[in-house]
């Protein structure tokens, strides 16, 4: 009888280890997903203000003179550099959802509503980051 007892425990602290080791796939999913949108910005249906409060952040934006600004063969290249940046840390959160979206489905089941969440979630990100050239892992 002690035996069995020993047996249920160790079922139960799998079932528990497999359980954490979702959660924290599903927060690698989330905090590569926040990184992909702090890369690219936000998808235009996230972009959009909600009724409850919002404030339009390009009204608050300081209005430059032409005097101040660069000629344009100068300004391109520090926007060149900051889109390869962008890019590269793009397709490191797009690296990253893979393998979250990958640990999710082998955890939960290919049938799972997190997994088919998670699935979607890379798709639409494949999406975005089709422009920086990123690779699938």
């Amino acid at each position: 009888m002690e035996g069995e007892s020993e047996s249920k425990s160790e079922v139960s602290a799998d079932s528990g280890a497999d359980d954490d080791a979702l959660v924290r796939a599903q927060t690698d999913l989330q905090r590569a997903q926040d990184e992909l949108e702090l890369a690219l910005g936000p998808t235009p249906a996230q972009s959009a203000p909600s009724s409850a409060g919002a404030s339009a952040p390009a009204a608050a934006a300081p209005k430059r003179s032409r005097a101040s600004e660069a000629p344009r063969d100068e300004a391109a290249k520090p926007d060149k550099k900051a889109a390869e940046t962008s890019c590269q840390t793009a397709c490191r959160a797009f690296q990253s959802l893979g393998r979250a979206a990958s640990s999710i489905c082998r955890l939960a089941g290919s049938e799972d509503g997190r997994c088919s969440h998670a699935r979607s979630v890379v798709t639409q990100a494949e999406r975005r980051v089709s422009s920086c050239g990123c690779k699938s892992e």
